[in-house]
């Protein structure tokens, strides 16, 4: 059932975008918050990670919005995560949903650009500008724990880092070894006398 919404909304998605009916203004207005499973910070994702699309979608418009599905796509009309909803928004009010998916690589260089659109009233409403977030390529991720590198490594910020000796320890090493001469010096001052 789900694999034949998505199917549907991607077929109506590419429909919409060549009618046009995706440059309207959309009845709503949506914040989407992406949640990766490996964050280094909070917008920045691993390529092939589990992602949760965290959605908060508001009506704009003076009359209730019916709302038949949800999704996420790349620039290039892919579907990176969809889901059919069923519901009705009030003016005014907002409703919230999940979309789980795989973080996509990235569509250009670190940064993968996306739209979130929803099947409005048996419309799809899109996103009038691409959303951006942050995506480590997989041909640049070297670790994601400290266990992947090794003993004498540690992973930070996806790449195997060599841990460096706490720099005092030199230092003690030459006061230590002062210590010991200036002690053997002392004693075969008094053995002399």
């Amino acid at each position: 059932m789900v694999k034949k919404f998505l199917l549907i909304m991607v077929f109506l998605g590419m429909v919409s975008v060549v009618l046009g009916q995706s440059a309207n203004q959309p009845p709503f207005q949506a914040t989407v918050i992406a949640q990766c499973s490996a964050n280094i910070t909070e917008n920045l994702c691993v390529e092939s990670a589990p992602i949760i699309w965290n959605v908060q979608i508001s009506n704009l418009d003076d009359s209730p919005i019916n709302i038949s599905g949800m999704f996420i796509m790349d620039t290039a009309n892919i579907l990176l995560a969809g889901d059919q909803v069923e519901g009705i928004i009030p003016p005014e009010q907002t409703a919230d949903a999940q979309l789980k998916g795989i973080v996509p690589p990235p569509t250009r260089g670190s940064t993968l650009y996306y739209q979130f659109c929803a099947l409005v009233d048996g419309k799809i409403s899109c996103d009038q500008s691409p959303r951006s977030l942050v995506v480590m390529p997989l041909t640049e991720v070297e670790c994601v724990q400290n266990a992947t590198c090794g003993q004498s490594a540690a992973c930070s910020n996806f790449k195997c880092i060599p841990k460096q000796s706490f720099p005092f320890f030199p230092v003690m090493n030459f006061v230590f070894g002062l210590v010991i001469i200036l002690l053997l010096l002392r004693l075969s001052n008094i053995k002399h006398k």
